[in-house]
């Protein structure tokens, strides 16, 4: 397998975080690419020209980060990173939900601060932040803290320490203790710690 990606990207990160929970880092090759600035070996795997892109050894190229995620877990056998094998699934979708939520937010806004001028969808996407925060403080509560994570707290991690990365202005943790004892806890993770954006 051949991973596009590029270091910072918070959506890459995460499939580079699953590869490591699966077992699979050893199995696939890393690239790293400028998606703005494209080079014809990954328009050839994904002409969208976005990442992370994953080709398969058998010619399949799969493009987006959630189809990344769902094969990985599926052929690595590792059922327990799926929050559907869980008894409080339904709870642990709307943690993965609010997880990606934060990440499109995230991302939306430090790319439209790149290459645009501030605009309403800016503030919206910015503005969203601090509520996912708040919503997902409140499931953390509810939840006691473990040692044992899924794709849905591994998303939550990246996101929100891709806000820390790139969006330090936006003061989460103040107002949900509950989620950055979460993060706190998965920090030291060998996922977190190989992948973390420098």
């Amino acid at each position: 397998m051949k991973l596009f990606l590029n270091e910072a990207s918070p959506y890459a990160r995460l499939i580079r975080v699953l590869l490591v929970e699966t077992g699979l880092e050893n199995e696939s090759e890393l690239i790293t690419v400028d998606p703005w600035n494209a080079s014809e070996e990954l328009l050839e795997v994904n002409p969208a020209s976005r990442i992370p892109a994953l080709a398969l050894d058998n010619g399949t190229h799969l493009v987006e980060s959630s189809c990344i995620a769902d094969y990985l877990i599926h052929i690595s056998g590792e059922a327990r990173m799926s929050p559907m094998c869980y008894a409080d699934a339904p709870q642990r979708l709307e943690i993965l939900g609010l997880g990606r939520a934060a990440t499109d937010s995230a991302f939306g806004s430090v790319i439209q601060r790149r290459f645009g001028a501030d605009s309403p969808l800016t503030e919206r996407w910015l503005g969203a932040l601090p509520r996912v925060a708040e919503r997902l403080d409140i499931l953390y509560a509810r939840r006691q803290l473990t040692t044992d994570c899924d794709q849905a707290d591994l998303t939550v991690a990246v996101a929100f320490e891709y806000i820390d990365f790139r969006l330090p202005e936006i003061n989460w943790r103040s107002a949900a203790p509950n989620l950055s004892e979460h993060v706190v806890s998965l920090a030291g993770r060998t996922s977190m710690v190989t992948t973390r954006p420098t």
